[in-house]
């Protein structure tokens, strides 16, 4: 079952997180898609993605771990990253580096994108 807000517990992003630089504009559709959780289906086992009190925030599957929060600001017809959060506590999250983090996040990012741009 793919774990939601409601049927998962979720850990806070901790105080060691660090920000990340992506770039990334959005559709209107695309946003929604995107604070609905609505990653493609290869990706559900691995993440689920919710909206948190106006951040989109990424979670492992497994274990509940936040590893990702990102603001999204309306930019004309469409939305933009406005701010990106990596997890950086290592009892929860092993990675210390910005380039390989902001690469993964981009990838969830454009996979969500692309999945929901027909």
């Amino acid at each position: 079952m793919r774990a939601t807000p409601c049927n998962y517990p979720h850990k806070p992003m901790p105080d060691r997180r660090a920000e990340l630089h992506l770039h990334r504009v959005l559709t209107e559709r695309q946003y929604r898609a995107l604070i609905q959780g609505l990653i493609p289906r290869s990706q559900q086992d691995k993440w689920f993605a919710f909206e948190d009190d106006g951040w989109f925030a990424m979670h492992r599957s497994w274990t509940g771990h936040c590893i990702y929060r990102v603001r999204l600001e309306e930019e004309g017809d469409g939305w933009r990253v406005a701010e990106a959060w990596v997890n950086r506590d290592p009892d929860q999250y092993a990675s210390d580096d910005d380039p390989i983090d902001a690469g993964m996040l981009g990838r969830l990012l454009d996979m969500i994108i692309e999945h929901n741009s027909t």
